[in-house]
């Protein structure tokens, strides 16, 4: 064989080979965030002061926690006046589930779906003292999550449709062989009539002008989510959705543009059919539909991946514009980067010192795929990186 055939058959293949590994969703270890979900109706008294101290609960952990509204059950059905709009989505009735009573608790919250145990499995906010969203809360977030998410959003507001891509990356074995991945719509800044007896006082306690926020509106990926088979450690998943937005969800108006993206995954369904809410969260992330990420681990502020080249060495963002972070955790005494374009040329060189962290400027390099190789006394590896504008 041609020599040079043989080289460029070889790179491509190694090039092939390395492919597989970039990933948007971090391939760091990271901890889980937290969903807290809770019932509620828009004749629920208690119900607009229970969501304020959830909202406290999130705002007590910056950009790690989220919180969906389901409306449901007798509080959630339309009635006369001012309350013939209809909040309730099929969804939200199915968990419900009023003769089988599947969902575990009414009105109150679970906390990355815990199951609390008897009698109501639930978790509470009820009292100043009594408020058992906090702990967990603070629980959950120094807990290691199995699976890191990414997911971008495009929205084109002439189609009212919108484009998701996503990826999950384990880091670690899930305890269960069998995820399930959902994405959950819920909408802000809805004004509509809200019995709030604690906080107003006109009109009989119902206020005409409530801000209703957190309302589930609709699953992008229905009733049970996806399926995620493969959930070893490394495994890396892609899925793209495409969801076109209604006018109005029943008889409530939608504004895509106010709506926000909950991405999920949990450990496990119920045998009813139902999503289950006793498999637990092992994580979740939120955006807008414009891309603005609202919880760590999304796509604006963590839209570059990592790519670890063994145990001791990764390095950010791939691909890059240029400028690549190398972390160097072995400490090794001393090292060379060497980088090579398609043809085997090496365009690139440099000695580094043991410093942790090392910053490569490659700008002036063409854009693209390029082969880098990490040598020292004790390491000799390879990995692909890519450069776009």
């Amino acid at each position: 064989m041609n020599p040079i055939i043989k080289y460029c058959l070889t790179t491509f293949l190694v090039f092939s080979c390395f492919q597989i590994t970039f990933s948007q969703a971090s391939m760091i270890p990271q901890k889980k965030n937290f969903l807290i979900e809770k019932g509620t109706g828009h004749v629920c008294g208690s119900c607009p002061d229970i969501a304020k101290k959830c909202d406290t609960v999130i705002d007590s952990h910056t950009r790690r926690g989220m919180l969906i509204e389901y409306h449901f059950g007798p509080d959630a059905k339309p009635q006369a006046g001012s309350l013939t709009k209809d909040w309730r989505t099929a969804y939200g009735d199915t968990i419900f589930e009023p003769t089988a009573w599947n969902w575990p608790f009414y009105l109150n919250m679970m906390v990355n779906r815990k199951d609390r145990g008897a009698p109501y499995s639930s978790t509470f906010i009820f009292g100043p003292n009594n408020n058992q969203v906090q702990p967990e809360a603070d629980a959950v977030i120094n807990e290691n999550s199995p699976v890191n998410l990414y997911m971008k959003p495009t929205y084109d507001a002439t189609k009212r449709e919108l484009t998701i891509e996503t990826e999950l990356f384990y880091t670690e074995n899930a305890a269960t062989n069998t995820n399930f991945l959902q994405i959950a719509i819920t909408e802000d800044s809805i004004i509509g009539t809200q019995y709030d007896p604690l906080n107003y006082t006109l009109n009989n306690g119902f206020n005409l002008s409530f801000i209703h926020t957190n309302v589930f509106r609709d699953n992008i990926n229905g009733f049970f989510g996806d399926t995620i088979k493969t959930t070893t450690k490394n495994s890396l998943i892609k899925k793209t959705y495409k969801y076109t937005f209604p006018t109005s969800y029943r008889n409530i108006p939608c504004n895509p543009l106010h709506c926000n993206l909950t991405m999920y995954v949990a450990d496990a369904r119920n045998s009813s059919g139902v999503q289950s809410f006793t498999g637990k969260i092992m994580n979740a992330i939120r955006t807008d539909t414009k891309g603005k990420s609202l919880t760590e681990g999304n796509v604006t502020e963590n839209a570059s991946s990592l790519t670890a080249v063994d145990n001791n060495f990764s390095i950010y963002p791939n691909p890059s514009n240029g400028i690549i972070k190398l972390i160097n955790s072995k400490f090794e005494e001393r090292f060379v980067v060497e980088i090579y374009n398609l043809f085997g040329q090496k365009v690139f060189q440099k000695e580094l010192n043991s410093i942790e962290e090392n910053t490569l400027n490659l700008t002036e390099l063409p854009k693209g795929n390029y082969l880098a190789k990490i040598k020292s006394a004790a390491l000799n590896q390879s990995f692909l990186i890519q450069l776009i504008e």
